[in-house]
């Protein structure tokens, strides 16, 4: 997180491809031709953290999904039940990394994976809260 960096190192490609505006293996293969195009620019890590990103990561947990569903949209392995702070609609928390990560999540309706796995997430998890209304939280933002 960087005050006043809301995209820095972050390619912004998720909504289109959650939406389907984007197939993930166009932007691959597109993504590999201007690697090759740019090769003295883009170092081979680079182009691999971010195929994996596409590739392993998000196809990964898409075929889990596909796979776990609907039985895993009704899982609370936990048993958590309580509800979810205000703050995830206000952003007003005196937690300055939860404060920034729901205000930036509220202001651009976008959030880093990692603000939204280790911030708001794992908060949500060492708090108890209910699956769903997490759920209904990330929806809707």
């Amino acid at each position: 997180m960087v005050a006043g960096q809301w995209a820095l190192f972050h390619s912004r490609l998720s909504f289109a491809l959650n939406v389907i505006l984007l197939h993930p293996m166009w932007v691959i293969s597109r993504s590999i031709d201007y690697w090759r195009d740019k090769f003295r620019k883009i170092s081979l890590p680079q182009i691999e953290d971010f195929i994996r990103q596409i590739f392993g990561w998000r196809e990964y947990m898409r075929g889990f999904y596909w796979a776990e569903m609907p039985a895993f949209a009704r899982a609370n392995s936990f048993n958590h039940h309580n509800s979810l702070p205000d703050f995830y609609w206000t952003g007003k928390t005196r937690m300055h990394c939860l404060s920034r990560a729901v205000g930036q999540s509220l202001d651009m309706a976008y959030a880093h994976p990692i603000q939204r796995l280790m911030y708001t997430g794992n908060f949500a998890l060492l708090a108890g809260i209910d699956p769903d209304e997490v759920d209904r939280w990330y929806l809707g933002i």
